[in-house]
């Protein structure tokens, strides 16, 4: 699922089911967000993936498992802070 979160041309996410992979760092300004927001030095919240994921779990209500990778991974842990009923996998 996450191979398929990065094929996505302009995308940043896949959904299949209740699970939402959540793909890393594609953008300029996911490279800064890398660099400006991941917990030691900022707040990840103010990312724009952070705001992404919102919409995107709006939009898919059934998802209780995220799966990310870098970016993406910061991204759903930090999402599972304030949704402890998610189930969250991640990689580096």
């Amino acid at each position: 699922l996450l191979k398929e979160a990065y094929k996505k041309p302009g995308g940043w996410t896949a959904v299949s089911g209740d699970k939402m992979a959540v793909a890393g760092s594609k953008t300029a300004r996911d490279w800064y967000d890398d660099v400006t927001k991941i917990p030691f030095w900022g707040d990840v919240r103010k990312s724009e993936r952070f705001s992404q994921l919102n919409t995107a779990l709006t939009k898919n209500p059934q998802t209780t498992q995220l799966i990310g990778h870098s970016l993406g991974g910061s991204v759903v842990l930090e999402k599972q802070k304030y949704n402890p009923n998610s189930e969250t996998i991640t990689y580096n």
